[in-house]
């Protein structure tokens, strides 16, 4: 037997195998009481782990690179597919990127995330697409600040992104928010989007924060809208503008609200608006206000007007 599970893994499935022909055809163990019986043909199977405990029937397994060699041994449970074969970090990045590279998505996939985050970040970096995209996002969510910093965003897909929690999005670099395709930026919630950074949401050029929507902008909190730059919120289009809620358009600070195009505003959002946003409003946004926005302002909201503001107010 031990020369056996020396030289073929499943040989340790023995003594397994011969509980069974106890059972059938032999029928051993059906003597009365039948515990007893079967404790005696249980007994009979204790030195086959004799192997396990005196370490003979350990795996071996060898990594070696360039100026590095490591050995580890693995017990018979991990033949049998009771126990994991757990690669070490120093293991696992030895891995000349020829290797790194053969790695399929399913294989990285279905690592543990204690096993992604051994990877190097040299490793990480080079992944390809294909890769990237075979990671879940409970690996993504799962690793290191160091480790997400260093995998490659643009390849990973929309919904690896939907998926990321906003502790996982907090920790991105500004070159990574920088580099999310429109398609990636569409699928950030709105609870991600509150977790950049102000400087990274101002990072986002002009095609990103057009490819924001109505919806993603009005789920904002008024601290996380105001995160964008005046130049950010006053390139709005029109459907970003009114997927603003009155809550947020009466809540953001003075200078975020005189920053949007109020030609835009819906006639939900003119009555909406409280006596107080409209006193922060610019002479020049009171008179860009259509003939059919100053018909929706109430009697409250005229009386905050300036005399100035009123002024400026044209024939139409």
């Amino acid at each position: 037997y031990l020369f056996a599970i020396l030289s073929k893994a499943t040989a340790v499935s023995l003594p397994l195998v011969l509980l069974v022909l106890d059972g059938y055809p032999l029928q051993r163990g059906s003597s009365r009481p039948r515990w007893r019986g079967l404790a005696r043909l249980l007994a009979e199977k204790i030195p086959f782990l004799a192997p396990d405990v005196t370490g003979v029937g350990k795996i071996g397994f060898k990594v070696s690179g360039p100026g590095f060699s490591t050995a580890k041994d693995y017990p018979i449970q991990t033949r049998l597919g009771w126990g994991d074969v757990v690669r070490t970090t120093t293991e696992l990045q030895a891995f000349s990127t020829t290797q790194a590279g053969a790695l399929t998505a399913t294989q990285l996939g279905s690592l543990s995330t204690t096993a992604i985050d051994n990877f190097s970040t040299t490793q990480l970096d080079a992944l390809t697409t294909t890769q990237t995209r075979g990671l879940t996002t409970t690996q993504l969510n799962a690793l290191s600040v160091d480790s997400l910093d260093a995998v490659d965003v643009t390849k990973a897909t929309t919904s690896q992104v939907a998926g990321l929690t906003t502790t996982a999005i907090s920790q991105l670099t500004e070159a990574q928010v920088g580099a999310f395709s429109t398609a990636q930026i569409a699928r950030l919630s709105a609870g991600q989007i509150g977790a950049l950074t102000s400087t990274e949401v101002q990072a986002f050029t002009t095609t990103q924060s057009g490819a924001l929507t109505g919806t993603q902008l009005g789920g904002l909190t008024t601290t996380a809208l105001g995160l964008f730059s005046t130049g950010q919120i006053a390139g709005l289009s029109t459907a970003q503008v009114q997927g603003l809620t009155t809550a947020q358009l009466n809540g953001i600070d003075a200078e975020v609200i005189q920053a949007i195009d109020v030609g835009k505003l819906s006639w939900n959002q003119i009555r909406g608006l409280s006596t107080t946003a409209v006193t922060e409003l610019t002479e020049t946004q009171v008179a860009s206000l259509t003939s059919t926005q100053i018909t929706l302002l109430s009697t409250d909201q005229i009386g905050a007007l300036t005399t100035t503001e009123i002024q400026a107010f044209t024939t139409t």
